[in-house]
């Protein structure tokens, strides 16, 4: 039982974290000399996880961003996407 509720758990955070990252946009931080998804929360490798598992949730994010974090351009996703289409369909 205890298994169930951890995988639901971690569930619930994912979703949570994947609404926050499509809904904020970041933020440089001079002081810091880091990036915020808001304020107060810096982008951090739990974030960097879910972005790398559904790297679509980033297309708002500029390109320098994107290549910071080792995320393909916009245009290489869109190409891998069509790939994948012809190979499917």
């Amino acid at each position: 039982m205890g298994l169930i509720r951890r995988l639901w758990a971690r569930w619930q955070h994912d979703n949570r974290m994947r609404e926050l990252i499509k809904s904020c946009t970041p933020e440089y931080d001079h002081h810091s000399d880091a990036w915020y998804l808001s304020p107060g929360m810096p982008i951090n490798e739990e974030h960097i996880r879910i972005i790398k598992s559904d790297p679509w949730l980033t297309v708002h994010w500029p390109p320098y961003l994107r290549a910071e974090y080792g995320l393909l351009t916009l245009e290489q996703m869109q190409r891998d996407y069509e790939k994948w289409q012809d190979e499917v369909w």
